[in-house]
């Protein structure tokens, strides 16, 4: 019996877009990247034009449909993939982990979760993943820890994705922040676009923390470009260099 990946539909309408011939499905998925995170107040270069706005809603919309379905799912790497493997790999050359094996690291990791809520509440929990693709190793550290201690808890999560392809940083920040909006608050989401395995400077993509509940007290957050926040990251990515997930402080 054949199956269908999570993103194949979406995949597919991307295909049919690239069509037209103007762009190639890379850059739709670009565009639909970027389209969602300017929901999320990330400012657009350039307002799409009325061509590209109209078939943008068709496949957002489709996108959070897929969201809503499959929580903390990789919806866009999956759909990457497919793309790859109908011939665009010249543009699409990178290969993902796939989900059931991300699923089962992530529960590997992340079976004690609740040794790690012994921490003070005023530090959130980090985790980093070096070279996050499109985002599926930290998505499914999001579905263990909702998993074993309840989607509450991933408020006490700080979610940090790097990769040094453009392109993945915006699918990981898209799909981290569409999630957290639809199924569960994140503590805080930052994504760079570099290597952090150099001396490179960092671009930020994104940086969200979740709102305070109630007189809850906010954890202390330091900014993204903060020379102390880069050298933890480099310094967490360093010594944790072929893992695909890290806590760090």
């Amino acid at each position: 019996m054949q199956t269908t990946t999570p993103g194949a539909d979406l995949a597919r309408e991307i295909e049919r877009l690239s069509h037209d011939g103007l762009h190639r499905p890379d850059e739709w998925l670009r565009f639909l990247a970027m389209d969602v995170l300017a929901g999320f107040g990330k400012h657009l270069e350039e307002p799409w034009s009325e061509y590209h706005h109209e078939r943008l809603f068709g496949i957002a919309q489709l996108y959070a449909k897929r969201v809503l379905e499959s929580p903390w799912s990789d919806i866009l790497g999956s759909a990457y993939m497919e793309l790859s493997s109908h011939g665009h790999r010249q543009w699409m050359g990178q290969f993902f982990t796939p989900e059931c094996i991300a699923d089962l690291a992530a529960e590997m990791t992340f079976a004690g979760t609740e040794r790690l809520l012994e921490k003070d509440g005023s530090e959130l929990i980090r985790v980093m993943e070096p070279a996050a693709g499109a985002g599926a190793m930290l998505l499914a550290t999001c579905k263990a820890v909702d998993g074993h201690c309840g989607a509450d808890v991933l408020r006490r999560f700080s979610f940090t994705a790097i990769d040094l392809d453009g392109l993945c940083a915006h699918m990981a920040a898209a799909q981290l922040l569409a999630n957290a909006h639809i199924h569960a608050a994140l503590g805080e989401v930052l994504v760079y676009h570099g290597n952090a395995l150099t001396d490179e400077r960092f671009q930020t993509v994104i940086h969200a923390t979740a709102l305070p509940l109630g007189d809850e007290q906010p954890p202390a957050v330091v900014p993204a470009e903060d020379p102390r926040r880069i050298e933890a990251v480099r310094e967490a990515a360093t010594s944790h260099f072929g893992e695909q997930l890290s806590l760090f402080v």
